[in-house]
């Protein structure tokens, strides 16, 4: 028993016990052990409703967009078969079995989703192996445009950082390409 003490436990039946004894302690109106629980359910329900309510941060954006704008790269290189030759070396693979090969590398995010300037289907071989094979990919970027190597590596200097809404629409706009490839190509 305590003494010196003006605070008196409230005893009761709780209320969500079925079978309790009228002289427990109660908090609330409950049992401790009910009083707790309903303190943990609370807890996770918040936790629930901030997972729902929480939008994609801007790294899961970006792999988002890497991985759609990679599937448009490689479709959109495809034959009818389904087969594309590497960028670099010229080898025939299924567009599964090949990587969208960036010149300036992904770390640069400029430059980062220039399908039309920066990306080309290579094999897994040039472009994990050889680290891309840069010397033939820069060699083949400059037939394709006189200058164009030397234009990205001066554009790769470029600091940019997309913000989300930018993010969201390169995702839009290459899932709806992407989308329109697989009809045409054999997947």
């Amino acid at each position: 028993m305590q003494r010196n003490s003006t605070i008196r436990i409230k005893t009761g039946k709780c209320s969500m016990c079925p079978s309790s004894r009228g002289d427990q302690p109660l908090t609330k109106g409950l049992c401790s052990q009910h009083y707790w629980q309903q303190i943990r359910l609370r807890s996770v329900q918040r936790l629930e409703e901030k997972d729902v309510l929480k939008e994609p941060g801007l790294p899961d954006l970006i792999q988002r967009a890497d991985e759609v704008v990679s599937l448009y790269v490689r479709l959109s290189a495809a034959d009818s078969e389904g087969y594309c030759s590497c960028y670099t070396c010229g080898e025939r693979a299924r567009w599964q079995d090949t990587d969208a090969g960036h010149f300036i590398p992904r770390a640069n995010m400029f430059l980062r989703f220039d399908t039309v300037r920066n990306i080309r289907v290579q094999c897994h071989y040039c472009n994990r192996h050889l680290r891309g094979n840069l010397g033939v990919f820069a060699q083949k970027l400059n037939e394709e445009k006189d200058g164009l190597a030397d234009l990205l590596l001066e554009e790769s200097t470029i600091v940019y950082k997309p913000s989300r809404e930018e993010l969201k629409a390169i995702i839009r706009e290459y899932t709806d390409k992407v989308n329109k490839l697989k009809r045409r190509v054999k997947v």
